[in-house]
């Protein structure tokens, strides 16, 4: 799953997933495992998808910070650097309530011992065995 995926408010898509695709929720353990994270989505922005009401919220607050007066103003990357952390820690307690009745979660140092797909799967099961 996407982390965008969480911003979805539509009902039923998250079910929908469940039923055809493993939901695996990537909890960070360390506050320097969530530096590291955040770090790297910001030496190289992706696009992004915002709950309206978190993009409206801060957005004038981005504006404000730079000196900027128009969006149309607004470098995307710059932006995107900005608010990646924002959105990463807002967006924990949506990931926790999917994982919770429709995933399994993992952690990022399980993830880091992954190195192909035997290891993989049996990332997978022991994440379904937890869940038990």
């Amino acid at each position: 799953m996407g982390g965008s995926l969480c911003e979805l408010d539509e009902p039923g898509v998250i079910e929908l997933l469940a039923e055809h695709t493993l939901i695996l929720y990537i909890q960070t353990t360390t506050r320097e495992e969530e530096e590291t994270l955040i770090r790297r989505a910001q030496s190289d922005p992706k696009p992004l998808y915002f709950r309206p009401a978190f993009l409206a919220e801060h957005l004038p607050v981005y504006m404000q910070e730079k000196g900027v007066d128009y969006v149309a103003q607004i470098e995307p990357d710059d932006f995107a650097r900005w608010i990646f952390p924002r959105l990463f820690h807002s967006r924990i307690p949506r990931y926790e309530a999917i994982a919770g009745p429709h995933g399994y979660t993992v952690t990022s140092r399980e993830v880091s011992q992954v190195n192909d797909e035997q290891d993989f799967l049996a990332l997978v099961e022991d994440a379904i065995a937890r869940k038990g």
